[in-house]
């Protein structure tokens, strides 16, 4: 006779209550007999849940729908607890063919389950992948409640910066990258005239088939939904790098293009993309993006993608803007989603791929690659993480390299993952837009806020709704400038990498439209940002190198507009002046004399052999800090190598990899605090530190400047950091007048909140040594 539903209701409670008294009765006997039994109690794993999931009613509806049949709710309150993290593997029981038979629920599988084994527990192992599956890197700290627990989550954060990208094969599935025919009416040119159209435009290109610019949109032939957000968006002829650039990415070929900013590079690529998307299938769920954007900052990715969304309606495209400092758990959820393109920082690419063991997506149907602002992409120190990326993609990619500038070390990087690539300059590689007039004025120090208040009042008064750049070199600075400001009645906000990730978007939005007309900003803004009416640009701190100058520059003069950049320089920024001075120059503008005099002190340097040039990027040195480098300079000799370097031979481990190491020695000095030299707010003081890591062993130096290890410090300890200066290599030490040794600069409003973070690093150094120590079997040190 087939029992009724509350009959079996009642059954299952009456099973329910007879198993927890056993349990009870099972657990007073243990603790009588001192069991060795290492699972923690059920009421330990009750309080586990809660915190592991932190919204218990959600997971619990996901995990185990069958409790939704009791009507106790202190029974249910109960099970509800208990149920996930009990059970190993259990899920909802199919359903079968055969109505006459109730589908086995949950319950029943948990209490046959427990009935079997009543101490089978999840392992720490499995708590770590439920985790990771989940909620992939969010507060991992809130998911542990024993020490165990705990120590589990140290061993799986000291292995993030190890991630590995499983390899899925790539897809063989043939795609079309030819789409351009030549029209009549660019074939039909005289070769003269194809010459003197780049000659116009200072145009040089190079590599084999090269086809020739067009003149008009419809030459390229596209669909007429490209047209119409064409038309819509009043893009009335293609630019000169778009003219180049892309006629030859629409024939297949891969790309290196290099033109000043605001000279349309976005547009150049994304065409191609999205020409390339639509001739593919759509990609099915998991699958992962058919086209993927390198970006270098989360400013430069949001910008690009709000220039892609035109596009995405009328072409019925669906993208993904990814990047760090956003949660991670709702861009996991929206790129298993059926994506076309993303545009991503490289360290969060990262994240996505490697989560839960790399089945949240893949790279596996990437076909159109693009790295956008290469050169400082590179220099950031992402050059590990894009070689990490690209080998995921398809083989047969075109991939495309974007940027303003190109030094030599970026153009031999860029060609190891470019097949045959051609190369496309427009105008100087370094170059300032003809559209900005540039001033340079030579001034003390303590006379640049007044000049700045001139500039500012003059500037107003012809242009009231006109946006300013203000440009500074430390966010200590960029607040102290700030406050100033708002003291004088300017609606002004500031902008550095010290303030969290929703600020930043805030405040970039509010100075786009118009809530705020004057923002303080460090070279965190100097990437992608583009803000209508930004017609004034302010150097009040000197730029570190040329490209930083020409970067800072170019947010103004963009799209053919006219602009204005002021620069601000002291009588010993020599080689400041020197790169300004060979900016002006390349942009055919009068060098002052002054700028002049102060450039030929640095000139007579590079002559006598006691300065050199530069190459890519790099810090802005510390000549005002002279002192305290050598302090540095001395702290570092004392921690890790003057007695490496004068080790007597004889004495070092020479029994092999195998051999146990010798034991470690020497001790760690703790890090010195440098006192803030402005103040900041009322009164108060800020403060920073230094810390030189340019000559530590490679994977030290790697942990050291890791974004992940920088992020989790700068949450702890509440203050900034920022990587300045350039590597040297072993036994080169910069001349007066260079940048100094790769440093790591601690900024914070409060001396211990600099202590900590110094603590941190010199955690996170002592890690990497003793992993190179174990690695290399050559240990010489103690830490102390």
């Amino acid at each position: 006779m087939e029992l009724s539903l509350e009959e079996k209701k009642r059954k299952r409670l009456e099973k329910l209550a007879l198993w927890k008294k056993k349990k009870e009765k099972e657990e007073q006997e243990k603790n009588v007999k001192n069991s060795q039994i290492e699972e923690p109690p059920i009421k330990k794993v009750k309080g586990f849940a809660i915190k592991k999931h932190n919204q218990p009613a959600r997971q619990i509806k996901r995990n185990a729908k069958g409790l939704r049949l009791f009507t106790d709710q202190g029974e249910e309150s109960e099970l509800k607890k208990k149920t996930p993290l009990l059970v190993n593997g259990i899920q909802n029981s199919k359903k079968g063919s055969n109505h006459d038979k109730e589908p086995e629920t949950d319950l029943d599988s948990l209490l046959d389950e427990l009935k079997s084994n009543p101490h089978k527990l999840v392992t720490k192992n499995q708590k770590t992948q439920n985790v990771i599956i989940e909620e992939t890197q969010e507060d991992d700290a809130s998911f542990y409640d024993s020490q165990d627990d705990a120590q589990a989550l140290l061993e799986t954060l000291k292995n993030k910066n190890k991630k590995v990208i499983k390899f899925i094969e790539p897809s063989t599935e043939p795609f079309e990258k030819q789409f351009y025919t030549e029209p009549e009416s660019i074939s039909s040119l005289p070769e003269t005239d194809v010459q003197a159209i780049r000659a116009i435009h200072n145009i040089k290109i190079r590599g084999k088939h090269i086809q020739r610019p067009i003149t008009e949109w419809c030459q390229l032939a596209l669909p007429q939904q490209f047209m119409s957000v064409i038309e819509d968006l009043k893009y009335e002829a293609p630019t000169p790098i778009q003219s180049e650039a892309l006629p030859n990415l629409m024939s297949g070929k891969d790309l290196i293009g290099i033109a000043k900013t605001g000279s349309g590079k976005t547009l150049a690529f994304l065409l191609p993309m999205f020409r390339q998307i639509i001739s593919q299938p759509d990609p099915e769920s998991g699958e992962g993006p058919i086209g993927v954007i390198l970006t270098p900052t989360r400013e430069l990715a949001l910008q690009i993608f709000k220039e892609c969304k035109p596009f995405m309606k009328s072409l019925n495209l669906k993208g993904i803007c990814v990047y760090g400092g956003a949660s991670i758990s709702q861009q996991i959820s929206d790129i298993k989603k059926r994506v076309h393109f993303a545009v991503c920082t490289p360290g969060r690419l990262i994240d996505l791929l490697t989560a839960n063991s790399g089945r949240v997506t893949n790279l596996s149907r990437t076909s159109y690659l693009v790295l956008d602002e290469a050169d400082r992409m590179f220099d950031m120190g992402f050059e590990p993480q894009v070689m990490k990326i690209i080998p995921n993609t398809r083989p047969d990619r075109q991939t495309l390299v974007f940027s303003a500038t190109f030094p030599p070390k970026m153009e031999a990087l860029a060609k190891k993952v470019l097949n045959n690539p051609l190369e496309v300059i427009v105008g100087e590689k370094s170059v300032v837009a003809d559209t900005i007039t540039q001033k340079v004025f030579v001034i003390d120090p303590q006379e640049r806020f007044s000049k700045l208040l001139e500039l500012l009042g003059t500037f107003k008064s012809k242009d009231p709704t006109g946006k300013v750049l203000v440009f500074v070199e430390r966010q200590d600075s960029a607040d102290v400038l700030l406050t100033n400001l708002l003291k004088r009645g300017y609606n002004a906000q500031s902008l550095h990498g010290g303030k969290e990730q929703m600020d930043r978007d805030f405040i970039i939005q509010d100075f786009k439209t118009g809530n705020s007309d004057i923002l303080v900003a460090t070279s965190v803004a100097a990437r992608g940002l583009d803000v209508k009416r930004l017609n004034l640009v302010i150097n009040y701190d000197s730029p570190n190198h040329m490209e930083d100058y020409v970067h800072r520059v170019g947010r103004t003069g963009r799209a053919g507009s006219t602009g204005e950049a002021v620069t601000f320089l002291t009588a010993k920024d020599y080689r400041a002046a020197y790169d300004v001075s060979r900016a002006l120059k390349v942009s055919k503008q009068l060098v002052p004399d002054n700028v002049q005099a102060v450039a030929n002190v640095f000139i007579e340097q590079l002559k006598t052999g006691s300065a050199k040039r530069g190459s890519g990027y790099g810090g802005k040195g510390l000549e005002k800090l002279q002192e305290e480098r050598e302090l540095k300079r001395q702290l570092e000799k004392t921690t890790y190598g003057d007695e490496v370097a004068t080790a007597d031979p004889k004495k070092e481990n020479t029994h092999g990899a195998t051999a146990t190491p010798p034991p470690l020695d020497q001790p760690v000095e703790e890090f010195k605090v440098v006192f803030g030299s402005e103040p900041s707010g009322n009164g108060t003081t800020q403060f920073h530190a230094t810390i030189e890591i340019n000559d530590l062993p490679q994977q030290v130096r790697w942990t050291m400047t890791n974004r992940v290890n920088i992020s989790d410090i700068i949450e702890a300890s509440n203050a900034s950091i920022t990587s300045k200066g350039r590597f040297y290599p072993t036994g080169k030490a910069p001349s007066e007048g260079e940048d100094p040794k790769l440093y790591l600069l601690i900024e914070a409003d409060s001396e211990a909140s600099v202590n900590k973070a110094v603590s941190l690093f010199k955690g996170k150094m002592i890690e990497a040594l003793l992993q190179e120590t174990k690695d290399k079997s050559k240990g010489r040190y103690t830490i102390t």
